[in-house]
């Protein structure tokens, strides 16, 4: 595999758990930087690097809050002002269920969306989908913004 595409896995795993960090311009200056040869099959395999690595550390994150039920448990009762995104991301997941979490790649409230619904325990291949959905749209039009720049 190559070593730019094991990078993009591992960025995209990181950015989607609690961790820090940012794969898209990872992305970018991959696609950038393999611009003049094959650019299409070049990035579908980019946007499925990263993609795969961003869903599997939403996921992680899933599993974080599905096995911290009692550290969920003290946390909600807990819960100030300060944690207006897990807040959010409870009210949405109440609401929508799952489906929800096609918004997990948003910054901020993505992280919680998916730590939250492992807590409430809500359907695992359901989240699974609606994870990668949101994870792989967000790549994809990324890419496709990047191909029609460079023209």
């Amino acid at each position: 595999m190559n070593i730019g595409l094991t990078a993009l896995f591992v960025a995209g795993l990181v950015s989607s758990t609690l961790l820090p960090g940012g794969s898209e311009p990872l992305l970018v200056a991959y696609l950038m930087q393999q611009a003049p040869v094959a650019i299409w099959p070049t990035a579908a395999m980019a946007v499925l690097a990263v993609g795969l690595g961003n869903t599997l550390g939403g996921l992680v994150t899933y599993a974080m809050g599905r096995g911290g039920r009692y550290l969920w448990a003290r946390w909600r009762h807990e819960v100030d002002q300060d944690k207006q995104s897990h807040q959010k991301a409870r009210v949405w997941l109440d609401r929508w269920g799952p489906w929800a979490l096609l918004l997990s790649w948003i910054p901020i409230v993505g992280d919680p969306l998916c730590l939250v619904a492992g807590a409430l325990r809500l359907k695992f291949w359901a989240c699974v989908a609606a994870i990668a959905v949101g994870k792989f749209a967000r790549y994809l039009v990324l890419a496709g913004a990047v191909l029609a720049i460079q023209g």
